[in-house]
């Protein structure tokens, strides 16, 4: 099975996963989007966290690139997201995110 390269000064069994960032990578906390919480509406924790990823604004390719997914899996991922949270757009699946403090 091949696995995605593991950036410098990351882990592979890391509890955050790199943003890229116009700036480098900055690591977010699966804790920072998902929390540890039950999260809402059958949200796994990688749904939670895309959904935080969109609600700043990061496009599928940012985000593929930044979660080291291909595009494909972002866009699965999000088809999932906007079922679980009946939301029809990218402006709908943001306001999902801030009113259930997933951003």
């Amino acid at each position: 099975m091949h696995c995605a390269p593991t950036p410098p000064g990351w882990t592979s069994n890391s509890p955050s996963w790199p943003i890229r960032t116009a700036a480098g990578i900055t690591p977010v906390s699966a804790s920072a989007s998902a929390g540890s919480r039950d999260l809402p509406d059958g949200l796994t924790r990688r749904e939670a966290e895309l959904l935080a990823l969109i609600a700043r604004g990061m496009t599928n390719p940012e985000i593929a690139r930044a979660l080291v997914l291909s595009n494909h899996t972002v866009k699965s991922h999000i088809n999932r997201i906007f079922a679980k949270t009946r939301s029809r757009d990218r402006a709908a699946a943001t306001q999902y995110a801030q009113a259930h403090d997933l951003q």
